[in-house]
């Protein structure tokens, strides 16, 4: 069996690059395909960069090798590159698994060096984490997904910053209490239907963002930042979450109105006296006649 090592010209941009164990030389790593499986025809794609320049280093001597655990699977001898400086190696991996490959640099530009090393980690085969048993139903919805990092730095900012503080200790104390009351089984409905764990992923993206700028105006751990920070945040959750509420609100009062400029002299609600409410807040001027006029209430 002959081993064919492949030039390559240009560098995948999902590769690894990391410095060489004598901070001699950059070596960047990747495969083709990205995410290769047992029986896949798979590229190992190296490529040597000058560390001051960034740019390709030519004529390099090298060895790679690929172990699983303590044995190794795979290896190639002491091997030249010319101007290209990268090379694409073939391997078919027949095991699913984690792997490392190291690549050993032993000359550049013909002059002998100490070996120097950089390990790469490899996983062939699809393997997807298993997804903890978590209460917190935004943990939950975010997990595996872009927003988790978001959701970690989130944790991370209420236990150094907000539990530091009398103020807010007390307040996640009492939001625990409610939160989790419900938390634990809306999270475990989300585990059972993915659908449901995608509707609250997207339902919790403008709340991860306004606390990420509610951590922002946290100047300090002191009481009074922390109150600060949480009446802004609690603003503009409001905004951001209330409207159909508001929305609504302002529709039944714009049907009244309407009615009401039908009917002249009766400003009919239909529905309840909270529609009669609303109509005292929104039309203020129209009401504070009701005595005076033949405005009739007609609630069914």
């Amino acid at each position: 069996m002959s081993l064919v090592v492949f030039p390559v010209y240009a560098q995948q941009q999902s590769q690894q690059i990391k410095l060489t164990s004598g901070g001699t030389i950059k070596i960047g790593f990747s495969t083709d395909p990205p995410n290769p499986n047992p029986g896949d025809q798979t590229q190992l794609k190296i490529s040597f960069i000058n560390k001051q320049t960034n740019a390709i280093q030519p004529h390099i001597d090298y060895r790679v090798t690929v172990t699983k655990g303590q044995n190794q699977v795979f290896g190639i001898p002491l091997t030249h590159v010319g101007e290209e400086g990268a090379v694409s190696i073939p391997y078919q991996f027949q095991d699913a698994g984690d792997y490392q490959v190291t690549v050993s640099v032993e000359s550049i530009l013909f002059q002998p060096i100490t070996p120097e090393t950089a390990e790469f980690s490899l996983t062939i085969g699809n393997k997807q984490p298993a997804q903890p048993k978590s209460g917190c139903l935004i943990a939950t919805a975010a997990f595996g997904s872009e927003l988790a990092p978001q959701v970690q730095f989130l944790r991370e900012y209420r236990d150094n910053t907000i539990m530091a503080t009398v103020v807010g200790s007390s307040f996640i104390n009492a939001f625990n209490t409610v939160y989790y009351s419900f938390s634990p089984t809306v999270a475990d409905t989300e585990r059972a239907h993915p659908l449901l764990q995608e509707t609250v992923r997207a339902g919790i993206v403008p709340l991860l963002g306004i606390l990420q700028i509610a951590k922002l105006s946290t100047i300090e751990n002191s009481n009074i930042s922390v109150v600060m920070s949480g009446i802004m945040a609690s603003s503009l959750i409001g905004a951001v979450y209330l409207w159909p509420v508001g929305l609504a609100a302002f529709d039944i009062n714009l049907s009244c109105y309407r009615k009401h400029s039908v009917y002249d002299d009766y400003h009919i609600c239909n529905g309840s006296d909270i529609c009669r409410t609303w109509s005292n807040l929104f039309f203020l001027g129209n009401c504070k006649n009701s005595e005076k006029s033949k405005h009739v209430f007609i609630v069914a």
